[in-house]
């Protein structure tokens, strides 16, 4: 099951801005049955249409409010924070995600993916992971329909996976945590359901050069997780240059030009820990 991050779509793991197969493609090659999930509130999926249009209307039942705000994400915003380069239109040296030269079109393209939101910035990260979460509500109904599956979450999908691995641990054989938000520590002792669930952590280059996001204290949270000695189930995290000495992966790892090496990490790890 594959989730995107905050104002991504599907299309991060069905092609690369460079047109080649994505990750779906990828592991169903090795025979998974992939699903590939838009959450609720991107315009992929739909938003409460009710709420938008009774806030222009000045409908009293419905108030104007941040949650009623449509947003999308730039290319100049997240350039840096997502490890593309130091500043916008500049690359790392070795970077690995098909941005340049730019006459070739496939930034740009990679922006026209970019999905409207419902609801602030803010909002959008924060609220993903709590218990009345509509995209924790989406994932745990796509579980219930379609049985145990590895969950892959990239970026802020990781509150509303985690919690979903919380509330429903028997429907979760897996957690893949690709640069997601802070990981949560496990509670206490042994019994916390995360520690029963085989996590997979995979971080990439320029971490400490990104400026804001939050992304070195997300390392060391997911690099906890994996190593906690209260796991149960299998745990390993993956830094990319650090452990493999592989340089330049950004945060959208999944569409670097690396990235069946990438997913050929996470299918070796499934089969080492005997996750199907």
């Amino acid at each position: 099951m594959l989730v995107p991050g905050f104002g991504l779509s599907s299309s991060i793991y069905l092609a690369t801005p460079d047109s080649r197969e994505g990750w779906a493609q990828y592991f169903v090659r090795r025979g998974y049955p992939v699903y590939v999930v838009d959450v609720p509130e991107r315009s992929t999926a739909g938003f409460a249409v009710d709420a938008i249009n009774g806030c222009i209307a000045a409908d009293p039942q419905f108030g104007c409010s941040r949650e009623s705000r449509l947003g999308r994400t730039s290319l100049e915003q997240p350039w840096r924070v997502w490890g593309f380069g130091p500043r916008f239109g500049e690359v790392h040296a070795n970077s690995r995600f098909p941005a340049l030269p730019l006459q070739q079109n496939y930034i740009e393209q990679f922006g026209a993916s970019f999905e409207v939101y419902m609801g602030s910035a803010n909002i959008g990260r924060s609220g993903a992971g709590t218990s009345r979460s509509p995209v924790v509500d989406a994932l745990m109904a796509l579980l219930k329909r379609v049985g145990p599956s590895v969950l892959v979450l990239h970026s802020a999908a990781g509150a509303a996976g985690f919690e979903v691995a919380r509330q429903d641990p028997a429907r979760v054989r897996a957690l893949v945590s690709i640069e997601t938000t802070v990981c949560p520590a496990l509670q206490g002792n042994a019994g916390d359901p995360l520690a029963g669930i085989a996590f997979l952590g995979i971080y990439g280059d320029y971490v400490d050069e990104r400026g804001s996001g939050g992304h070195p204290s997300r390392y060391r949270s997911c690099r906890s997780l994996a190593e906690s000695p209260e796991r149960v189930a299998a745990g390993k995290f993956i830094d990319l240059p650090g452990d493999l000495k592989v340089r330049g992966n950004s945060h959208l790892m999944m569409q670097d030009d690396n990235s069946d090496d990438i997913a050929a990490l996470v299918s070796d790890w499934l089969a080492a820990s005997a996750i199907k």
